[in-house]
């Protein structure tokens, strides 16, 4: 259920987290959900930013919970804890 919106921004937020989709993914979201991939799959191709590629880096390195893990780095700026969280308008494809 929901709206074609959210099943997107939920496809950008994976990907912006470091979550790669197979092909059968990708398949699955096209024929069950009727999503357009083709942003997405442009995205996939591409070459990452060293920005995007830090961002995931570190998310992986803090493991599972990663909004508890940064709101406990007290020394990190807002600016980068709002971009490690995927937070407002860090929350967009590079």
């Amino acid at each position: 259920g929901g709206p074609n919106l959210r099943r997107h921004l939920l496809v950008e937020y994976l990907a912006l987290a470091g979550y790669v989709l197979t092909n059968e993914e990708v398949n699955h979201l096209q024929m069950v959900f009727q999503m357009d991939m083709t942003s997405y799959n442009a995205y996939a191709r591409q070459p990452k930013s060293l920005k995007q590629l830090s961002r995931v880096a570190i998310r992986f390195s803090l493991r599972s919970n990663v909004i508890h893990a940064v709101q406990e780095l007290q020394m990190l700026p807002p600016i980068i804890r709002r971009y490690l969280t995927l937070d407002g308008p860090y929350a967009l494809l590079d």
